[in-house]
């Protein structure tokens, strides 16, 4: 079933649940839960890029130094800036990242918040709304056109 389902990019996977809570199908509770989930299936930054042989475990150790330094730098930032990362690496671990990353929708189904068919038809009216008001306020750059 769930590879029926339609695909959201994450940040629109946020504003489904998001909308799911605002329209009481969900709880805020059950929001928080599967958004737990997603987070908690998601591999870590340094775990990944040590798997690919990207850092070392003392690479990762200097860089978290360095993030405590610098709290606003994402962990691939604070080993960019160290020179143990490329830029170019960087994106390949993010993209694996995305990889293990649980689809959120498959998680409302599998946490039992919501049947799959109930998961398809409420994607399908949060895209449609998505299009009505894309069409309803085209960028600046458009109207003219």
């Amino acid at each position: 079933m769930s590879s029926d389902l339609p695909k959201l990019s994450p940040k629109e996977e946020q504003a489904f649940l998001d909308a799911l809570v605002a329209s009481d199908r969900i709880t805020q509770e059950s929001a928080d839960r599967v958004r737990r989930l997603q987070t908690k299936g998601q591999h870590q930054f340094g775990r990944v890029a040590m798997r690919m042989k990207l850092l070392t475990p003392r690479q990762i150790s200097d860089a978290l130094a360095y993030q405590s330094e610098y709290p606003t730098l994402r962990i691939g930032e604070c080993a960019r800036s160290r020179g143990f990362l490329r830029k170019v690496d960087i994106e390949a671990v993010l993209a694996e990242q995305q990889q293990s990353r649980q689809s959120l929708l498959t998680l409302l189904i599998e946490d039992f918040v919501l049947a799959g068919s109930e998961v398809e038809r409420e994607v399908n009216l949060f895209l449609e709304a998505q299009e009505r008001l894309d069409e309803e306020n085209p960028p600046p750059d458009q109207e003219a056109v």
